[in-house]
């Protein structure tokens, strides 16, 4: 008898058949040239869009970067990690600085989607 391979983090699984059915902006539709609305933080902060790829950052730039809620962005180009992941570089509409300082940011594409930190305009 096989045994089932046990899922390491079962929320991640939920998580992406929440997006892929029942979102308004489907993964598939996240390409690069396509334009969005940065959404409200997930939690506190935002979770998975990001200053730099090591999601490490410090609390101080996390506390800067909800003040990006509501800015519209281009997604530069998607970028496929080892794991599997996909990080989508986005930069500002009219090529301004992310709070004057970042030229780009890094959004986790599956979870930024589900927890509604990237946002199609007409939400």
């Amino acid at each position: 008898m096989k045994k089932k391979r046990t899922a390491l983090h079962p929320g991640d699984e939920m998580l992406k058949q929440i997006t892929n059915e029942n979102s308004d902006l489907p993964l598939k539709k996240l390409l690069p040239g396509n334009q969005y609305r940065i959404g409200p933080p997930s939690g506190l902060y935002y979770n998975f869009i990001h200053t730099i790829i090591p999601q490490q950052i410090s609390m101080e730039e996390s506390e800067n970067l909800t003040k990006i809620q509501g800015l519209s962005v281009t997604v530069r180009s998607i970028i496929k990690m080892i794991n599997g992941q996909r990080i989508a570089v986005l930069v500002l509409n009219d090529d301004k600085l992310f709070l004057k300082k970042y030229d780009k940011l890094f959004a986790q594409v599956e979870k930024a989607i589900g927890h509604g930190e990237i946002i199609t305009f007409e939400e």
